[in-house]
C-alpha cells in the first residue's frame, strides 16, 4: 500500500548548529543549523524501515543559541539553500512549507513543527506522489560543533575555535568545548532553576 503522510510519527530529534565554509559550493564561512527528526519505523510486508525528516542549512538572523524560540521557515536569511528530506532507506527530496520553532520553557528543548511534501520512488508498493508531510517533536539542542580541519587557516586550539565562533555566536549559556574525536561540540549549559530565580530578582 502506498505510504500515507499520518503513518508518519516523530519519535525524537536534534537540532544543532555547525561552523561552516565552502565558498566554492555558495556557502561563506557562516553558522549553520541542522534538523533531525527521527520517525518511527514504516512497516513494508515483513519489513519495518528506518525513517527519519531532515532540514539543512538553514540560516537565522540571532546572535544566540536561545534566540532560536520563535524561528521559523519565513525567519531563515537564505531559503534557497536549505535542503530538506524524508528518509526512507534513501533521502527523499521534501517540499517544505512550514517550519516552527518554539523553546520549552527554560530548557534547551525546542518544540518543533515540520510540514511539506514529497514523493516516493523505487521503494516498491510504497511509492506515491504528493504525500502530505506534518509532523511535530519536541527535539533537543545538542551544540553547535566545529571540525577544526574544515578551516586550514583556523587556530585549532580550544580558544582560537572559540574566537572563530565568537563572530557568529554569543558563546553564553553555551559550556566550553569539548573535544571530540574529531570536532569541538559547544554544548548548551544545563538548565539551573536558581539561576533563573536570582535573575528575576534583580
Amino acid at each position: 500500500m502506498a505510504l500515507s503522510g499520518n503513518r508518519i510519527k516523530s519519535s525524537s530529534g536534534k537540532l544543532y548548529g555547525h561552523l561552516f565554509e565552502n565558498e566554492r559550493t555558495g556557502f561563506p564561512l557562516g553558522l549553520y543549523w541542522n534538523i533531525f527528526i527521527q520517525c518511527e519505523e514504516i512497516e513494508d510486508g515483513d519489513d519495518s524501515l528506518p525513517s527519519a525528516v531532515l532540514c539543512d542549512w538553514l540560516t537565522w538572523p540571532i546572535s544566540k543559541w536561545q534566540e532560536l524560540d520563535g524561528m521559523c521557515l519565513s525567519e531563515s536569511l537564505c531559503p534557497a539553500k536549505v535542503e530538506s528530506s524524508f528518509y526512507l532507506y534513501e533521502h527523499h527530496p521534501l517540499r517544505l512549507d512550514r517550519l516552527d520553532m518554539s523553546r520549552i520553557g527554560f530548557s534547551s528543548d525546542f518544540r518543533t513543527r515540520i510540514c511539506g511534501e514529497f514523493s516516493l520512488r523505487g521503494m516498491g508498493g510504497l511509492d506515491g506522489d504528493n504525500i502530505i508531510l506534518d509532523v511535530e517533536c519536541d527535539i533537543m539542542f545538542s551544540g553547535v560543533y566545529v571540525v577544526p580541519s574544515n578551516f586550514p587557516s583556523m587556530d585549532k586550539s580550544a580558544s582560537g575555535v572559540r574566537s572563530s565562533l565568537s563572530q557568529f555566536l554569543d558563546l553564553d549559556g553555551l559550556l566550553p568545548p569539548r573535544w571530540d574525536k574529531f570536532r569541538y561540540v559547544f554544548q548548551p549549559q544545563p538548565w539551573e532553576p536558581s539561576r533563573v530565580e536570582d535573575s528575576s530578582n534583580t
